[in-house]
């Protein structure tokens, strides 16, 4: 039976996976409707993943416009736990239905995806695509192989590696002056500054407060590799591009100006920078979500313990101590104390406790622990219900208050 699956609408070709990916080939060509490429310019990769760590790629060029020209051809070796996670990434994309639409004047991806049992998985699509996660996917392959110049999915070759991105943000702020000492100063500027650097070389993010000549706030992350991950996992061939703008009759408080510029370093392609008015339209519109997560990423690792009251205010217990927990209930401010003989319960924890009289019992969290000797005790130790246990994320049937 003669094979007419080109006829067919990628929505129809689109084969979706099922099982543990082996191996993977793409075949990535760039041409399209347009002006003829010249003879040396590259037009086709393939690239081969295999489970064991075997990499297999090579590069065509358009040559005579007839039949293309080999141009580059590479085997090398990544260890098979990177390969591994370059193949699952795949796998999982394509077990979800897609559909991805096809474009008639630009390049295609086509590729094969073969799982542990010797299945084959056919799929394809245009290149560049517009899915933000095929985007990221293709991102994500070329840093586990250190290959920038790789098309994969989106065709951005030598364009998604980010190495560094600084964000500088400024306030000027216009202080009127009721009683000036000097009568021709009837005002006072104050410049506050600050600024944002996530460096991929250093795995560092620095967080830098300036408030004036003599007053500087440095908040340094070193995470490796997870600055890195940071990076890889917000980067878009889009990255802060588009930008609404303020309308024309946008009203400028001059006593009060606040602006930015925004710098992304590339490993290979020129640098990105953005600026304007630090506002809602003023900003890049994807800001808003790298802000947050920058924010999650410093609030993570907290401000420590060395100056944390739970920490250096907690005395040691005693073997004679009753140990108190205070506990709160949903949707109450008030708190409770509960008695348990399990040491190893810290702040945070949540626990079941036995409530009312009729053997119902609750999921709470520890709001504080206290130690007592038997004459200190603030309650009666017979009038004091005792922690269950500490909550287990399989537990079922318990109620949360």
């Amino acid at each position: 039976m003669k094979d007419d699956t080109t006829k067919q609408p990628f929505e129809e070709r689109h084969n979706t996976f099922r099982g543990i990916a082996k191996r993977v080939q793409i075949i990535s060509n760039n041409l399209g409707f347009g002006p003829k490429p010249m003879p040396d310019e590259e037009v086709e990769q393939r690239l081969t993943v295999t489970a064991d760590g075997r990499v297999f790629f090579t590069a065509y060029l358009f040559g005579d416009g007839k039949s293309l020209v080999k141009s580059e051809s590479r085997r090398l070796r990544i260890a098979p736990e990177n390969a591994a996670q370059i193949l699952n990434e795949v796998g999982q994309f394509f077990a979800e239905e897609a559909s991805i639409q096809v474009a008639t004047d630009i390049g295609t991806w086509t590729m094969s995806l073969t799982n542990s049992a010797g299945e084959k998985f056919a799929s394809s699509g245009p290149m560049p695509c517009s899915d933000e996660a095929l985007i990221h996917l293709s991102s994500k392959i070329r840093a586990e192989l250190d290959m920038p110049g790789l098309y994969i999915f989106d065709g951005a070759a030598f364009e998604d590696r980010i190495e560094k991105v600084t964000i500088d943000y400024r306030r000027v702020t216009t202080i009127k002056l009721d009683d000036p000492t000097d009568p021709d100063m009837e005002e006072l500027k104050w410049v506050y500054s600050e600024k944002i650097l996530l460096d991929r070389d250093t795995e560092t993010l620095a967080y830098i407060q300036i408030f004036g000549p003599r007053c500087r706030v440095v908040r340094s992350y070193y995470v490796d590799p997870g600055v890195s991950e940071f990076l890889d996992d917000h980067h878009s061939t889009r990255l802060f591009s588009q930008t609404k703008g303020n309308p024309p009759d946008a009203v400028d408080d001059l006593s009060d100006f606040k602006d930015y510029i925004i710098t992304v370093e590339y490993r290979d392609a020129d640098p990105l920078v953005v600026f304007g008015t630090f506002d809602k339209n003023g900003l890049p519109e994807d800001f808003s979500e790298w802000a947050e997560d920058i924010r999650k990423f410093m609030a993570y690792y907290g401000m420590g313990e060395i100056i944390h009251p739970l920490v250096f205010g907690k005395a040691r217990r005693r073997e004679s101590d009753y140990i108190f927990c205070s506990v709160v209930f949903q949707d109450s401010e008030k708190s409770y104390y509960y008695l348990t003989d399990d040491a190893t319960l810290d702040v945070g924890d949540q626990v079941i406790v036995p409530v009312g009289s009729a053997g119902g019992t609750a999921i709470v969290e520890i709001e504080d622990i206290e130690y007592f000797s038997k004459e200190e005790v603030p309650f009666p130790l017979e009038k004091i219900k005792r922690i269950i246990r500490k909550y287990d994320r399989d537990d079922e049937g318990e109620s949360r208050e």
